[in-house]
């Protein structure tokens, strides 16, 4: 069984991680940035059965650096949903800083952050 850090090494990672990056038009699903973007897995298996080597464009997201730490670090095993980039999306786009949009993404917090941040900038 090959250890995920080193799979990330090999040209098959490699590859297919370019291709992703170049699917989604090297931006960062969550806030636009086109630098230093990571290939983030939204899923390691699929029925029970490990993904690498066979990942599709679905088993993946693009994200920048800062945006791909702060995943791991806030929302950590949280799967990857649309609904909670977007919501990171929204606030960051009102002023919310990144750090902040990250940690109320999930639960009723989002609703609370992003009404008090549109009035602010109305």
């Amino acid at each position: 069984v090959m250890i995920y850090k080193d799979y990330l090494k090999t040209e098959h990672w490699r590859t297919f991680s370019r291709k992703a990056k170049n699917g989604r038009r090297n931006k960062c699903r969550i806030c636009g940035s086109t630098s230093f973007l990571n290939t983030h897995h939204v899923k390691y298996s699929k029925n029970n059965k490990s993904v690498l080597f066979n990942e599709t464009l679905s088993d993946v997201r693009t994200l920048c650096n800062d945006c791909h730490k702060l995943w791991h670090k806030i929302l950590g095993k949280t799967p990857f949903r649309s609904k909670h980039a977007d919501r990171i999306k929204n606030l960051i786009g009102i002023g919310i800083d990144k750090e902040t949009a990250f940690s109320k993404c999930v639960g009723k917090d989002y609703s609370i952050v992003y009404k008090r941040g549109k009035s602010l900038n109305n």
